[in-house]
């Protein structure tokens, strides 16, 4: 599990997870302003992915290293 912190407070959308080639993984609909987030991740290989968070004005990308 992954947690997404969030102390703005700010509207959080989607979350896409995708691997180091660009696939697309995961997409998860949320539309929440917790400060904490728990994303599922237990089906992920070890590996490098990339976390786009999308918020109602921004989008931001993560690298995520599982292991």
């Amino acid at each position: 599990e992954v947690i997404i912190f969030n102390p703005t407070l700010t509207r959080l959308l989607f979350v896409e997870i995708r691997d180091i080639n660009g696939r697309l993984i995961k997409a998860i609909k949320l539309d929440t302003i917790d400060l904490h987030v728990p994303i599922p991740v237990v089906e992920l290989s070890a590996g490098n992915y990339f976390l786009t968070i999308q918020t109602k004005g921004d989008v931001i990308t993560k690298r995520m290293v599982m292991q």
